[in-house]
């Protein structure tokens, strides 16, 4: 017999115990990699979640605060407060349904005078019913519409 004969080919021979070693080795590296990229993952989404809880709360207290100034402002708005402030003042009081009829006279509010305070105030007196100076002929606005 041939001594050759009874030697297995190089194609067949089973990998030896240094190469399951690389092996095993690879797929605990590929496992750790894999468990630290899940870890990381898991890290970052409780950070955006929290991140989101407080913008979510954050955005509770904003609506809260936009409720309670919007009532303020329909407090401030309201013709009875207005009205009670114009009588205080001495200005004539007009019933709420006659308000879109008033004549006004807006003449000078493009430069108001320093010391007499703002344009909206100004705005704010001829519209509660002080009479304009200037002679202008009754059923007339300043902007030439008829007033009913």
């Amino acid at each position: 017999m041939n001594p050759k004969a009874n030697r297995p080919l190089q194609s067949q021979r089973r990998p030896g115990p240094k190469s399951r070693g690389g092996q095993i080795t690879l797929i605990l590296i590929l496992d750790a990699a894999f468990i630290l990229l899940h870890l990381w993952g898991r890290v970052q989404i409780d950070f955006a979640v929290r991140a989101n809880q407080k913008l979510s709360a954050r955005c509770q207290r904003l609506q809260a605060d936009v409720d309670d100034l919007s009532a303020r402002n329909e407090k401030l708005r309201s013709y009875e407060r207005i009205s009670g402030l114009a009588k205080l003042m001495g200005l004539e009081s007009v019933s709420s349904d006659r308000l879109e009829h008033l004549p006004v006279d807006l003449r000078g509010l493009d430069r108001p005078d320093p010391s007499a305070g703002s344009g909206v105030a100004l705005a704010g007196m001829a519209f509660f019913g002080s009479r304009p100076n200037s002679q202008e002929p009754k059923g007339k606005r300043s902007g030439g519409a008829n007033v009913r």
